[in-house]
């Protein structure tokens, strides 16, 4: 069962850094492309009492990042104001050995510029990747770690980024952002941890665009789109160190494209979570125990194309719950990634409001409306 969850966060994590595909493309591995050294000082959120104690100081790191500006050679480029991808690896000083140790990861990210003139640009950043932290929970040696139940973790970051030039090549960047570790709920605890941090440096620019191309972009498809979606993951219930459960999810929605980049979604969902078996206590059989396991819901969201994938954000309402041991609100927050005309990767996680049910590792199959475009 580890060895399953080990390669669902592989998968996702290797998925996502598909994000920064562009970063290598090009006449050859300096076209257009910049390496990033940056030190970062935070402190880790103590975004719920349980974990308070794990911040005892105040953090350190180090992050070395080979980026890429996107040109316009692609049509989505000039819909998403030219952003930035890349690669990076970052090393963090947690500044509470004993219980939480340091952390090492590897993020791929895209930049959303928000403000661009020749001296200064300011950018949206939002990546995920991989993460590994040096403790993790143990009943013996580290009780007092609520935070993390693994070392192999999903990093996640988002935050603000700018950038001053000094010369030609020379940029100074002066950054704000979050950077959380999670492994999903695979194992417990799993309260996660919030990183957040100031950081500043510099890069080296080995060159960049002469000039933006402004290729044509394809009218707006605003029919209808339909997707059936399956996925899978594996969650532990307490207490930590217990025994991992599949869990299942299907779910159908429809989708109104607005323009290029946001649709909007609305769907029904299915869950089967194996783990919910240890809450059914008057079935009068074992299929009906397996049938009150059963949850079902509808949702409504947001979703924002770049390129090939999808940026998602559902959230909904159980219609169906006879366990009631969480909230009637649940959330969906992830990635789909096209593999083809009908055919896509989905790779999200569902949540509790903050609190992670499972990750959703999946296939879906995409039809569109008839009628024009």
């Amino acid at each position: 069962m580890i060895k399953v969850s080990y390669f669902i966060f592989l998968v996702f994590s290797l998925s996502c850094l598909f994000q920064a595909e562009y970063c290598f493309g090009g006449d050859n591995c300096f076209t257009n492309k910049s390496l990033i050294s940056n030190y970062h000082y935070g402190y880790i959120w103590a975004h719920r009492p349980r974990v308070e104690h794990l911040n005892t100081g105040h953090t350190q790191g180090f992050e070395l990042s080979l980026q890429a500006q996107t040109d316009g050679n692609k049509w989505w480029q000039r819909v998403h104001g030219y952003p930035q991808t890349g690669i990076s690896v970052m090393y963090i000083d947690l500044a509470n050995h004993e219980v939480v140790g340091n952390a090492v990861a590897m993020i791929g990210y895209i930049n959303f510029p928000l403000v661009r003139k020749e001296g200064f640009q300011c950018y949206f950043q939002t990546g995920c990747g991989l993460g590994y932290l040096t403790k993790k929970f143990d009943p013996v040696t580290d009780h007092k770690n609520m935070g993390i139940g693994s070392h192999l973790n999903a990093a996640i970051r988002v935050g603000l980024q700018t950038r001053y030039k000094v010369s030609k090549n020379i940029f100074l960047h002066l950054n704000y952002g979050i950077t959380h570790f999670s492994n999903t709920a695979y194992r417990l605890p799993n309260l996660g941890i919030n990183n957040i941090s100031l950081s500043g440096g510099v890069s080296y620019v080995f060159s960049e665009p002469e000039k933006f191309l402004v290729p044509e972009v394809p009218p707006v498809d605003k029919r209808w789109m339909a997707e059936f979606v399956y996925g899978t993951g594996v969650k532990e219930n307490f207490p930590p160190d217990g025994k991992q459960y599949f869990a299942h999810t299907f779910y159908f929605q429809f989708l109104k494209p607005l323009s290029h980049k946001s649709k909007l979604a609305i769907g029904i969902d299915g869950f089967y979570d194996i783990s919910l078996f240890r809450f059914i206590k008057d079935a009068e059989s074992e299929g009906d125990k397996h049938l009150k396991t059963i949850r079902a819901g509808i949702h409504g969201g947001y979703e924002m194309q770049v390129n090939h994938f999808t940026i998602l954000v559902h959230m909904g309402y159980y219609m169906v719950d006879y366990t009631k041991i969480d909230t009637r609100f649940y959330h969906r927050y992830g990635l789909k990634y096209d593999i083809g005309k009908h055919l896509f990767i989905n790779l999200s996680l569902k949540t509790h409001w903050a609190r992670a049910d499972y990750a959703e590792l999946g296939l879906g199959w995409r039809v569109k409306g008839k009628g024009k475009s």
